[in-house]
């Protein structure tokens, strides 16, 4: 279990996850490889991936769990933020 600066608690295999999902990007990101698209692609495949492991679009899961920002479950808190984030950047929210 890794401890944030902030005490979030994330399980290390998590960590590496992510990482591995953020390096992966990096490497489609480089212009010779439509940075872009790659880019909106990872966006939509993981906002499919929140909504298949929720079962429900991000704002039904908010009104049901309530707001990721105020959450003291670090899954949701940590998950829901990145959800939302993503739809902002993709202008869905």
């Amino acid at each position: 279990m890794w401890i944030s600066p902030t005490e979030e608690r994330i399980p290390v295999r998590e960590i590496v996850e992510i990482y591995e999902q953020k390096e992966k990007m990096g490497e489609l990101s480089s212009p010779s490889h439509g940075g872009n698209l790659s880019r909106i692609r990872f966006i939509v495949e993981t906002i499919n991936y929140f909504e298949k492991r929720y079962a429900k679009p991000y704002q039904e899961v908010v009104s049901e769990k309530g707001n990721p920002d105020d959450s003291e479950d670090w899954i949701w808190a940590r998950e829901g933020k990145e959800w939302k984030s993503l739809l902002k950047e993709i202008g869905d929210l």
